[in-house]
């Protein structure tokens, strides 16, 4: 399901922000290498990064979880049960600042979410707001 989930962000939501909600801590980590595989092979490794070296050092310097550090060098944050509560509050800042695009997430939906499009793998719909 994860090709598919890169090709609708691809269509889809090329620039916006996008959440993938997945069924499990494990899964969360594997769709966020595999989106970032797919990014590489489409030789734009770096796409979902909206934010300077300085920035990211100084964002990467505070994550505690390694498997974090090294999506959040793409672009692609996790949300998870298992990370710590400082790693899950600098996903939530650097997403909804928009540095990072892509944001994962194995658990209920993050409270820093409002409207959002929902993709099911066949159609698209706006969800209602949760604030």
């Amino acid at each position: 399901m994860n090709k598919p989930a890169y090709a609708a962000i691809q269509t889809h939501s090329p620039t916006k922000p996008v959440l993938v909600f997945v069924s499990s801590r494990r899964q969360t980590r594997l769709t966020a290498l595999d989106i970032i595989a797919y990014a590489a092979a489409d030789e734009r490794p770096e796409a979902f990064v909206n934010m300077s070296e300085h920035e990211m050092s100084q964002a990467l310097g505070v994550v505690q979880d390694p498997s974090l550090r090294h999506t959040l060098q793409f672009g692609i944050g996790m949300h998870h049960a298992g990370l710590c509560n400082d790693d899950r509050k600098l996903v939530e800042k650097l997403f909804v600042e928009r540095k990072i695009q892509v944001g994962g997430s194995g658990q209920a939906m993050p409270s820093f979410v409002g409207k959002i499009n929902v993709w099911n793998g066949k159609s698209c719909r706006l969800s209602s707001s949760r604030h």
